[in-house]
């Protein structure tokens, strides 16, 4: 059998689906160990909102985006290292936190390479606001 155990798996997605994409609040302790919870969902509403009135990068818009979107991979990183330090954690258990803590950084230095300057999103960015404020 290849990667983790089917229980794993199972844990690893569930997980992964309530702190990061739904809603964080539904996972044991996350408001107890989390200061400032945001996850996709919320996110994703929060853009459709703003695209009845689009923000220029230069006013601020585009950088708490990219603030909220590394707060997630920071809440990721920090929860799951505090559960993977309690005290009943079995092995399997641990071993999913130390995916997920790693999966919270590989989705932060993914949302830094996305939305440096110049890169592609960017640019398209950039192109779309601009055609919006000219239409």
């Amino acid at each position: 059998m290849h990667g983790p155990p089917r229980s794993t798996r199972t844990h690893h997605r569930l997980i992964r689906t309530h702190v990061i994409i739904t809603h964080p609040q539904e996972v044991s302790n996350y408001s107890n160990v989390i200061a400032e919870p945001v996850w996709l969902k919320q996110i994703e509403k929060d853009v459709r909102k703003a695209k009845q009135a689009p923000i220029k990068p230069d006013e601020g818009g585009w950088a708490e985006l990219k603030r909220q979107l590394l707060l997630v991979g920071q809440n990721a990183v920090h929860y799951n290292t505090h559960m993977e330090q309690l005290p009943g954690v079995d092995a399997e258990q641990r071993q999913v936190h130390r995916e997920l803590v790693e999966a919270g950084r590989k989705f932060m230095a993914r949302v830094e390479e996305v939305m440096r300057p110049g890169s592609t999103v960017m640019k398209q960015w950039d192109r779309e606001v601009a055609q919006m404020l000219q239409g």
